[in-house]
């Protein structure tokens, strides 16, 4: 299977990009990372994804001498996104040509800094600069950059092609239901991709998508989940194109090359409701990582996962009022990235709902929105102003409400960290 990884690292991000980093390129082949603004900025989503792999680079080079297998067999290309949210006045078309010197000078009114740290990990890059990557690396992705493949590098870097072209052109040289695209941050690099080349995005096999806040209450706002709320009119365009007829939920102004994708999107979300149940504790970190690096003094993943994840339960602690020692660090994006590459397939529990994105409005924006009404749908029903009781009408979103490992996240991405 090939997979591409959307994401805007952050904490829960990089331990997603570790478990797909540990599976096997013969089973899921991570064949790009595409990122995106969202926990942090353009720019520091970029410097936290070089930095993971100068240290994996490092600890190859360690495992090597060691006689011990590599961490990682995959190499994917790197490709910047988008810097912002979608325009919501329509007065202008996305940039074709964003690169990391424009992202630089972005601010994004939407950020979960208070959480992850003000670079995304913790604040790592001002504690522990001897982590961070060769600065030249910066430079592969400059505007005047190429695409490059340097053998001594362990990865590909994309230099100055947008991510959404660059998904594009996976998905324009993939057969048909062969592309799987993991999105575990804004919406919007995905928007773009469709409203770009709607024939080529519907031969993605499925989008999986964690965001949303169905029936429990948002982590941003009381309504509304971070990844929505970060471009909620990227993710409301998104949801729309899983219906047999998008015009009827599509947001009033939409491009509509988005009513020419030849088929809906098969799309599967993991909401709040779900990747709340998942949680890791400081005790996991010190328990784990402390005894492997006991164990193997010159390993040095352990060491950074360790200063980044460590620190980050302080955040954490001050932000629900408690201390680092009695906080749950929440683990999102990992159940969507261990759905992604099968893990315990057919112990995972899913349905199907019409699930739709408020994008505008000044207590709701970002909510992702349901009927629990319970009224009886029906084929021609004059005062269904919205479509909700239509059948055939509304968005059809996958929803996954239970998984295999509620209790064993935390140990299961910890071990495979500290995998030999």
């Amino acid at each position: 299977m090939v997979l591409i990884l959307d994401t805007d690292p952050g904490i829960d991000d990089m331990l997603a990009l570790m478990l797909l980093l540990t599976t096997d390129v013969a089973d899921t082949e991570l064949r790009m990372i595409s990122l995106t603004y969202g926990n942090c900025s353009l720019a520091d989503t970029l410097r936290n994804v070089l930095s993971l792999f100068h240290i994996v680079q490092k600890e190859n080079e360690w495992r090597k001498k060691a006689n011990l297998s590599p961490f990682t067999n995959q190499r994917p290309i790197i490709h910047l996104g988008s810097s912002s949210a979608l325009p919501t006045d329509n007065s202008r078309k996305f940039e074709t040509t964003e690169t990391l010197q424009d992202a630089l000078n972005d601010t994004n009114e939407v950020n979960a800094t208070d959480v992850h740290g003000s670079d995304g990990l913790a604040g790592i890059h001002s504690t522990n600069p001897e982590y961070d990557s060769d600065p030249e690396w910066f430079k592969l992705f400059y505007s005047d950059s190429k695409p490059t493949d340097d053998p001594n590098l362990p990865f590909k870097a994309g230099g100055n092609i947008p991510a959404w072209e660059a998904i594009l052109d996976v998905l324009r040289s993939e057969p048909e239901d062969t592309v799987t695209i993991a999105s575990i941050g804004p919406l919007t690099n995905l928007a773009k991709v469709a409203e770009a080349d709607p024939v080529a995005f519907s031969k993605v096999k499925r989008v999986l998508s964690m965001g949303g806040a169905l029936r429990t209450c948002g982590n941003v706002t009381p309504m509304a989940e971070f990844n929505v709320l970060a471009d909620p009119l990227a993710a409301a365009r998104v949801y729309a194109l899983t219906s047999k007829n998008p015009e009827v939920t599509l947001p009033t102004g939409s491009p509509e090359s988005l009513l020419k994708l030849p088929r809906p999107l098969k799309l599967t979300i993991f909401p709040l409701d779900i990747t709340n149940q998942h949680t890791a504790k400081l005790a996991d970190v010190h328990e784990i990582l402390g005894a492997f690096i006991e164990a193997y003094p010159d390993c040095v993943l352990a060491k950074w996962v360790k200063v980044w994840y460590s620190n980050s339960f302080a955040n954490y602690g001050k932000l629900v009022g408690l201390g680092a020692d009695n906080a749950n660090c929440e683990l999102h994006d990992p159940v969507t990235a261990a759905y992604a590459i099968n893990m315990f397939p057919n112990e995972w529990s899913l349905h199907r709902e019409d699930v739709r994105v408020e994008h505008s409005g000044q207590w709701c924006m970002g909510k992702t929105v349901v009927d629990d009404r319970g009224r009886a749908r029906s084929e021609n029903n004059e005062h269904d102003i919205q479509k909700w009781l239509t059948v055939g009408e509304g968005n059809n979103v996958d929803i996954v409400d239970e998984t295999p490992f509620v209790k064993t996240l935390s140990h299961i991405l910890l071990e495979r960290i500290t995998k030999l």
